[in-house]
């Protein structure tokens, strides 16, 4: 008797186990850009931005 109720014991223990299904994902909140759609060109924009504005508050004399 002592062995069937080990063996129910581990069948119960087993079936206990609940996990969550693969398509549930938690977001992170970081770069969403599945498509490639903003690519180098995109990039190269923001860096020359940050290039010209760099200049710009150089020559103000506020960098």
């Amino acid at each position: 008797m002592a062995e069937s109720t080990a063996a129910a014991a581990t069948a119960g223990a087993a079936s206990a186990v609940v996990t969550a299904p693969r398509a549930v994902r938690a977001r992170t909140g970081g770069p969403s850009d599945p498509d490639g759609e903003h690519g180098p060109a995109v990039q190269a924009a923001g860096w020359l931005l940050v290039v010209l504005t760099a200049m710009l508050l150089t020559q103000l004399g506020l960098l």
